[in-house]
């Protein structure tokens, strides 16, 4: 054991801080083909200094490695230097997902377990992978993949390029049963000037040959960070859902990532997101931006659910959500780009959305800017929708951004919060109105309404809203967790 140590430390001096730092033992696999079966390690005549377990790092450092049977693969972490692949089937069983004569009834997915160490991809290095490191889980090809992979602590990429997931075929997964779990938040955290970084959820059947392998997974993150494509590449498969969630006993940490949500090298796609991150949890941003890569492509169905939490999201046009259903929480309106919104540069935000369903109380939040092309008026975000309908009880909640309006201003405004191109079925009369400014309530202190300009055949929501912005010392500062937000994330959506 000291001298696979002492080779381990002398070849790769941040491989041996990577495994001692926290006192655990690193196991590395070095040697390609790597083979494991119900959990134990079976190759001897391959390098290796130790076998996986609970309380182990282990490391990849081969491009593939089959990992068979019924026993979870368990590991404190797993991290790639380059490349790893786990395949999930022998090489007769991968020749006969190829044919598509293997039969999904009779596969049994490995589990992978893995504690708080979670997944690392590849180190920052000036040598780096040129082509980008990738690591999945699953069959070669992805044809059948994991049972589950249930991850205590992050996904990170660091210089990863992809982290695909491959699942099994003959499983139905839902959210009493994930696909992916994982506990802390997927960092897409690439460099720039590397290729843009992949988050696979989905890749059981990668040929026409193979479409009949497919499955469709329940994922489960704690928060999703950094900038990149979240895609599905299983052709066969109805949807991907992602829900945006605390395992128990936790609390949703969030995050705050720009991206697109893409199918890649497929005709055809689902993708569901739901969130539901609780009262106390962090807040979640999605920032769709424009424009797609070669081979991808916006999904054919693109939905949101918000049942609890906070979800800031901004989308343009090419990313268009097919439906937005409001079952609680909050959804607000988020900017184009993280950091301070500088007006003379930055548009406001904007959600583009088919259908709205407002279907329980909830809110939806809007920020009012200055308007560097009309000095007379502000801009506000917008919510651009084809239909809008439901019964719920919808709070605007419309921010007066503090840079741009001040203590004891008149203010005497109409702003459009809503475009509705085709159909109306709510009913405006449901939905108030509350004011923040510098974290306060300011709602008593001024005259507001809600008005609908249009038919059932669509139109516009505007909000009015006139009178005196209070002193400090006039209105009482709201306490808790809703006027803590404002201040402290005002002009950095």
């Amino acid at each position: 054991m000291k001298k696979n140590i002492s080779i381990l430390c002398a070849g790769a001096a941040a491989v041996c801080a990577y495994g001692q730092d926290d006192g655990r033992v690193t196991t590395q696999f070095n040697t390609a083909g790597s083979c494991f079966e119900n959990g134990e390690w079976f190759q001897t005549d391959k390098w290796t200094n130790g076998t996986p377990d609970a309380e182990k790092h282990v490391i990849f450092a081969g491009d593939w490695a089959r990992i068979l049977g019924s026993t979870p693969f368990e590991a404190y972490s797993i991290k790639t230097l380059k490349n790893i692949n786990t395949a999930s089937l022998t090489q007769e069983q991968e020749q006969a997902a190829k044919d598509g004569t293997l039969d999904p009834s009779t596969y049994v997915g490995i589990t992978y377990k893995i504690g708080m160490g979670g997944v690392i991809g590849a180190m920052y290095t000036d040598e780096g992978y040129s082509g980008g490191a990738y690591m999945s889980f699953g069959s070669v090809g992805q044809r059948f993949g994991a049972e589950q992979v249930m991850i205590a602590g992050d996904i990170t990429f660091n210089d990863m390029e992809r982290c695909v997931f491959g699942w099994n075929p003959g499983r139905t997964y839902s959210e009493t049963y994930w696909a992916l779990d994982v506990g802390g938040i997927v960092n897409m955290n690439g460099r720039e000037g590397r290729n843009t970084p992949l988050f696979i959820v989905n890749k059981s059947g990668n040929e026409s040959t193979q479409s009949k392998y497919t499955a469709s997974p329940f994922i489960r993150i704690n928060g999703l960070q950094g900038k990149g494509y979240v895609s599905h590449n299983d052709p066969g498969a109805v949807a991907s859902t992602i829900f945006f969630q605390a395992q128990d006993g936790k609390t949703f940490q969030g995050g705050d990532w720009t991206g697109m949500m893409s199918k890649f090298w497929i005709s055809s796609a689902e993708m569901h997101l739901v969130m539901d991150g609780g009262a106390d949890g962090g807040r979640q941003y999605l920032r769709m931006s424009t424009g797609f890569e070669t081979n991808h492509a916006a999904f054919d169905t693109l939905t949101l659910e918000v049942r609890s939490g906070h979800m800031g999201l901004y989308n343009a046009n090419d990313s268009t959500f097919s439906n937005i259903t409001l079952n609680g929480g909050i959804l607000e309106v988020a900017y184009a780009k993280a950091g301070m919104h500088n007006p003379s540069e930055d548009e406001m935000g904007q959600i583009n959305v088919g259908s709205l369903e407002i279907a329980k109380d909830s809110q939806i939040w809007f920020d009012v800017s200055d308007n560097p092309n009309d000095s007379e008026h502000y801009e506000n975000d917008m919510v651009y929708a084809d239909s809008v309908s439901g019964s719920g009880k919808l709070t605007l909640v419309v921010e007066l951004d503090a840079d741009y309006f001040t203590d004891g201003q008149d203010i005497n405004e109409s702003l459009q919060l809503f475009s509705i191109a085709n159909e109306n079925s709510y009913d405006w009369a449901l939905a108030v109105i509350k004011v923040m400014y510098n974290g306060a309530d300011i709602s008593d202190n001024l005259s507001k309404l809600v008005r609908f300009d249009g038919t059932a055949a669509g139109g516009s929501v505007w909000v009015d809203i006139s009178g005196v912005v209070p002193e400090p010392a006039a209105v009482a500062v709201v306490i808790g967790v809703f006027a803590l937000a404002f201040a402290a994330f005002r002009r950095r959506k």
